[in-house]
């Protein structure tokens, strides 16, 4: 999270962040949480999207944080 917070300021107009998280382990499922709570909740400057399998528990996904302005 505080990576995420640290580059929010200086992304690009248009720019992304590319988040690959794993919630298959121990510490995964709380940091998984975690994250998925600080980006649901930036402003409408960003567009945020989450990409994973459906029929596959606990496996890898994609949270994709795009600046608008």
């Amino acid at each position: 999270i505080n990576a995420i917070k640290n580059i929010l300021p200086i992304l690009n107009k248009k720019g992304l962040i590319i988040i690959v998280v794993y919630p298959g382990h121990e510490f995964g499922a709380v940091e998984s949480k975690e994250i998925e709570l600080y980006v649901s909740q930036l402003d409408n400057s960003f567009d945020v999207s989450k990409y994973h399998m459906l029929n596959k528990n606990n496996a890898p996904y994609v949270i994709v944080v795009k600046k608008n302005r």
